[in-house]
């Protein structure tokens, strides 16, 4: 069991001017703040704190995060308040316990709750990145005491736990938390893999052990005939990490073949390279597997010489080279090293660089879901590292195009791309960059963005910079058309109203329909927001009476009325609605419209590839939801793949028939393999008469397949 003087005697032993005496005032009030309370172990809840702040000494942190690990549930699970922390901690200690209680203190249905958690985590990371530092450790022993909970809790948080914490963790370089995370979240999340392996490994581990310790030998006996100071490691790579590889490369146990690794720590880099050459000459290598991180640094600042080498028997071994400050960084990450150096406020510098890019996309997001999700696909994606032809580093997602890299350099770049060269060749924008790239960006002032580039850009910046553009120029557009619009609209009235709709008196009186200025009245109605009708007068100049219809009015009521399609869309009574062509949602499906500048509202599915893909502008979109009680016939497609056999039409035809549905049209092909594919349009009343056709005409002898179009 950690005693508070173990961490106080770890502090001093790293920073021995450290104010000892601030430690001792937050132990001694975390432990009269939580009297009386336990964890579900049954310890006093003490222990949590000290087993946190334990991790934080480990990490070698300075004194306000080794206090806010003492104090960091105070506020949450006590009735201390946020001024008396402050006044006897000062307002540092205060503030970074209070943004912990904040992150916990949410209650909303699971999913919102852990994407606004983690939203708020990153807000309270970019302030001061110890909060982020204490959530982890916090998080680590919460897992290492995972056990106590029922099963549903261990998945749930063992599944954030990997799919946030760990990745975050790698993302600050802590590959110590990380790793351990990883190997406790999979221990709950498959523990029939995991019992499996540990079982095997376990079975196979002397045999390791033996092999590892030889080759630890042999090293050690190379280093001291070349005379160089070093400390040689080994391990046998983790269960997760053996699993992962399993998966990946489709193999069992006995064909993962680097599991055995071996860690050389010296002093300086010319020691490194050295250790590299005088293995290499002695031992077969795989030149695939070489990776120099030294010269080529991760994002996470990580830095080691990777290769894997072939022992006299025949056995893979992975070897890792570093220095004695790279490894500490590797273990622990840049932002303790940082810390640790009193480098904190050039260390906030480089987070938000680093972080609010992604930030400042995501932030915009009303939802937490939306937000958790794009995070999760975010930190989990790997990094490739191509140059600039001066050779700066440019980290960029896999997956990253010449438009990402163009946009990353600076955005006036990426709005200018017109072309680009990589290792001096020509490539397409769409190229998909690849680490060690050489890429050059050509411009020209006269060339613009295409919406095409969301098509592939991998990039939240260059997607956010791309649709911004579009933004700006569709919104100037539309201030030019809803003019238009609105001068041609007036011109149908007496010149009695024409006298009283004066742009002064209209800005005026636009105020009290929540218009700021003409140009937001005039970019509303050209965006299709704002309808010209009788009712905008009428809300507009209540004192002016319109005395008949003219044809104009008498044709604008007609096509405003909405068509039979059972939709609701709140704020919008009175305007055109139709059915996407593109996606041609059915009652029952989750809809969403869409403002289409001059034809009213457009009904998409919510997995519509435009709505899905954002290619359809955020703005634009409006909630949209079936309304009950209408009954109105919806158009699909179908697809049936099927044998060609004598009949198989027929039965197809009468099927569809039998469930009482209207075919419009039908298309039959046949194929020299002895297959065959029909497309039907049929109308269906929704989702559910849909999923029944589709469940009959898969019943059929010779159907392979059904799908919806």
């Amino acid at each position: 069991m950690i005693r508070f003087e173990d961490i106080l005697h770890k502090v001093l032993s790293y920073k021995p001017d450290a104010d000892a005496d601030l430690l001792r005032k937050a132990y001694v009030f975390a432990a009269k703040a939580h009297k009386g309370q336990t964890r579900r172990t049954g310890e006093p809840y003490l222990q949590h704190l000290l087993e946190v702040t334990n991790i934080l000494a480990s990490m070698r942190l300075d004194e306000i995060s080794i206090a806010g690990g003492l104090l960091h549930d105070v506020l949450e699970d006590t009735d201390i308040k946020y001024d008396e922390l402050k006044s006897l901690f000062g307002k540092e200690i205060a503030d970074v316990v209070e943004s912990l209680t904040k992150i916990s203190a949410l209650h909303l249905a699971d999913e919102e709750r852990q994407g606004e958690n983690i939203r708020r985590i990153f807000h309270a990371m970019l302030e001061d990145v110890r909060v982020i530092l204490i959530k982890l450790a916090d998080r680590l022993h919460n897992m290492r005491t995972l056990h106590i909970f029922p099963e549903e809790d261990q998945k749930r948080i063992a599944r954030e736990t990997l799919d946030i914490y760990s990745p975050l963790a790698d993302r600050l370089g802590m590959g110590e938390i990380k790793e351990e995370l990883e190997e406790l979240s999979f221990r709950y999340l498959e523990p029939e893999s995991y019992f499996s392996l540990a079982s095997t490994l376990e079975e196979r581990r002397p045999e390791a052990e033996t092999r590892l310790k030889k080759m630890k030998s042999r090293i050690e006996k190379l280093l001291a005939e070349h005379v160089v100071e070093a400390e040689v490691q080994y391990r046998v790579k983790r269960l997760y990490s053996i699993w992962k590889k399993m998966r990946k490369q489709g193999v069992d146990f006995d064909h993962v073949f680097d599991i055995l690794g071996i860690r050389i720590i010296t002093n300086t880099v010319d020691d490194c390279y050295a250790i590299q050459g005088w293995i290499t000459q002695k031992w077969r290598t795989i030149p695939t597997r070489y990776k120099d991180f030294i010269a080529m640094p991760k994002q996470n600042k990580y830095q080691s010489i990777h290769l894997t080498i072939i022992s006299e028997e025949g056995i893979h071994y992975e070897i890792q080279i570093r220095t004695r400050e790279m490894h500490w960084i590797a273990e622990h990450g840049f932002a303790a090293h940082w810390i640790y150096k009193q480098d904190i406020k050039d260390l906030q510098k480089e987070l938000k660089e680093r972080f609010s890019d992604f930030l400042e996309f995501q932030m915009d997001s009303k939802s937490p879901i939306k937000f958790i999700e794009n995070l999760r696909k975010d930190l989990k994606t790997p990094m490739i590292y191509p140059l600039t032809p001066k050779g700066k580093v440019i980290p960029l997602p896999e997956g990253s195009t010449s438009v990402d890299f163009a946009f990353q350099v600076h955005t006036d770049i990426g709005y200018r791309c017109k072309g680009a060269k990589v290792n001096g060749r020509s490539v397409p924008l769409r190229y998909q960059l690849k680490t060690w790239d050489v890429v050059e960006i050509e411009t020209s002032q006269e060339h613009a963005p295409s919406r095409d580039w969301l098509n592939f850009v991998k990039t939240e910046r260059a997607k956010r910079k791309i649709k911004e553009w579009f933004a700006k120029i569709e919104k100037q557009r539309s201030v030019e058309e809803g003019k238009k619009l609105w001068v041609k609209f007036i011109k149908r009235f007496s010149a009695d109203f024409k006298k009283i709709a004066d742009e002064k008196t209209l800005e005026e009186r636009l105020k009290n329909l929540r218009f700021n200025h003409l140009e937001e009245f005039y970019s509303s109605i050209g965006f299709g927001k704002t309808l010209l009708n009788s009712s905008l007068i009428e809300k507009l100049f209540p004192d002016f009476r319109l005395q008949e219809k003219s044809i104009f009015r008498k044709f604008f009521e007609l096509v405003s009325k909405k068509e039979e399609l059972g939709v609701k869309i709140d704020g919008y009574d009175d305007i055109l609605v139709k059915i996407a062509k593109c996606c041609n949602p059915i009652k029952g499906e989750r809809i969403v419209g869409y403002i289409t500048r001059g034809k009213g509202i457009t009904i998409h599915s919510k997995d519509c590839p435009n709505v899905v893909k954002e290619i359809l502008e955020k703005e634009r979109l409006l909630s949209a939801e079936w309304q009950d009680g209408t009954e109105t016939i919806y158009p699909a497609k179908i697809r049936i793949l099927c044998k060609d056999i004598p009949g198989i039409f027929a039965k197809v035809a009468n099927t569809v028939s039998d469930t009482n549905t209207n075919i419009r049209k039908a298309l039959a092909e046949a194929f020299p393999d002895g297959n065959a594919k029909i497309d039907l349009a049929i109308d269906v009343r929704d989702i559910e008469h849909l999923e029944k056709i589709l469940k009959s005409i898969k019943d059929i002898k010779g159907v392979v397949s059904v799908r919806r179009l």
